[in-house]
């Protein structure tokens, strides 16, 4: 729903300005009420709305109130003949040309732990698979283990649904040589936003039977906002700017050096792509304003989520937690006139859930982004690397200057980033296993020497990759867009 309330209805105002108008001012409402803390009050019975040094009385349900009437509103406007087609259902036709860029593919939960099913969406047809082996008890039991980068809960995705999903599609063997990739968008539904879908397979086998080596991946949070996001104009100024953030050290949080690198490497980057730099002072009211004028948005520093109210999670500016950019901050933002290209959130856990009660909300740092009007986004579902940053940045960008400003060149660029990084790893994980061997011998040999000469043969021997590795610094990036 939250989808909906932030539907731009902006080009409609023309032809029924009152309905618009009451849509607008209730989301205003809505915004005003979400940067609130309600506390505790012993006046009258009234709890106290906190923001700064300001204080007013409110009913505690005052903000579900208004949410329940911009709920109503929105279905009253939806049955008007001038917005039906606009608030209704996409229609099977409409599905079908959403699927012109690459399959859709939607994961539903069956809560009733008889498997799950896939939709998947393509230009010629619409079909449903049955993925028996993905239940919600396996869901639920390897959410609860943690960890969902491990390369055991990337085997079993794939196992379960991803291999199943991608043979249908006929994706059956990795890419080779120039051979043209294939995109496949990803909508997860419930507790499956919280898995990277994108980076499931069995990377250390031969051959590579994974999502990275078949197809580009993206994410949405539904079709609708696939469809809506392919519907705006884009934004054609002669001299776009990139707007660049650096947070090396942050108040109580731990220093970043690689922050000020990361920007430093993207800025002539961004110049081969004709765009201007501008890096404004670091606190909320300057990159706010930068905010309303810039085709690239580049922030790289700490981001945090606030688990049972999503949109009070923020990206960490000088003012630390205490004035920082809030999700509720940037779905503030109307750029859907000036659709801008690119929000690059290159922090920790940007589109990162935080509690599993919110999960059908779909409300972090990167949806707020694309539901302010950002075309593309590019951030993470939990903690990520200081120096894999730069890495990933860089591939990211260079990826964008040599295919120019078009949309299949972001995910592509990621694509590309994580390919690398995977492979470097996998690279890592045989020298280790080949100095396993090693070890392994020479323990075994001095072990018949102690046995010979009547000692103790016992010695500690290494563990097995699985137990000693931690989740591939690559696997948290993910690409949400059109």
């Amino acid at each position: 729903m939250e989808e909906m309330r932030r539907t731009d209805v902006v080009e409609f105002k023309g032809s029924s300005p009152e309905q618009v108008e009451k849509l607008i001012n209730l989301r205003s409402q809505l915004d005003m009420l979400s940067n609130f803390e309600i506390v505790p009050s012993t006046v009258s019975g009234f709890p106290l709305i906190q923001r700064d040094v300001f204080v007013q009385r409110a009913p505690f349900d005052m903000r579900y109130n208004v949410g329940n009437e911009m709920d109503r509103t929105l279905e009253e406007v939806g049955r008007l003949p001038e917005f039906k087609a606009f608030f209704s259902p996409p229609t099977e036709q409409e599905l079908r040309d959403a699927a012109a860029h690459g399959p859709i593919v939607v994961i539903t939960i069956n809560y009733l732990d008889t498997g799950c099913d896939a939709i998947i969406i393509q230009p010629n047809k619409i079909q449903t698979i049955f993925l028996p082996e993905l239940s919600w008890d396996a869901i639920s039991n390897t959410i609860d283990e943690g960890q969902l980068g491990r390369p055991s809960v990337l085997g079993w995705l794939w196992d379960t649904a991803m291999g199943p999903i991608l043979d249908t599609l006929g994706y059956t063997q990795p890419v080779v040589g120039d051979d043209p990739w294939p995109h496949v968008w990803w909508i997860p539904t419930g507790e499956l936003a919280m898995f990277p879908l994108h980076a499931a397979g069995h990377h250390t086998q031969e051959p590579h039977n994974t999502v990275l080596s078949r197809v580009v991946s993206s994410y949405s949070t539904s079709v609708r906002a696939i469809i809506q996001g392919r519907r705006r104009r884009v934004n054609s100024d002669e001299s776009p700017k990139a707007l660049l953030v650096a947070m090396e050290t942050t108040p109580y949080q731990s220093r970043l050096p690689y922050a000020t690198e990361e920007i430093k490497v993207l800025k002539p980057l961004c110049n081969s792509i004709n765009h201007t730099i501008s890096e404004p002072a670091r606190n909320k009211k300057a990159v706010l304003k930068d905010l309303q004028h810039c085709n690239i948005f580049h922030f790289a520093g700490h981001g945090c989520t606030v688990r049972d109210d999503p949109g009070k999670s923020y990206l960490c500016l000088e003012e630390g937690s205490q004035n920082p950019v809030r999700v509720n901050d940037l779905l503030n933002l109307n750029l859907f006139a000036r659709p801008p290209f690119l929000a690059y959130l290159s922090a920790c856990g940007t589109g990162r859930v935080g509690s599993r009660s919110m999960v059908d909300e779909s409300l972090h740092l990167i949806s707020a982004c694309q539901l302010s009007g950002f075309l593309h986004v590019i951030g993470t579902l939990w903690e990520v690397s200081d120096k894999t940053c730069v890495d990933v940045a860089e591939v990211v960008y260079k990826g964008i200057r040599d295919g120019g400003m078009r949309n299949e060149s972001v995910a592509q660029g990621l694509h590309n980033a994580l390919l690398l990084l995977r492979d470097q790893w996998v690279s890592e994980i045989e020298n280790r296993s080949c100095r396993r061997a090693l070890r392994r011998a020479q323990i075994a040999h001095n072990a018949d020497l102690k046995d010979d000469e009547g000692q103790d043969g016992r010695d500690i021997l290494p563990v097995d990759d699985e137990d000693c590795m931690s989740p591939p610094s690559w696997v948290p990036y993910v690409h949400f867009g059109i």
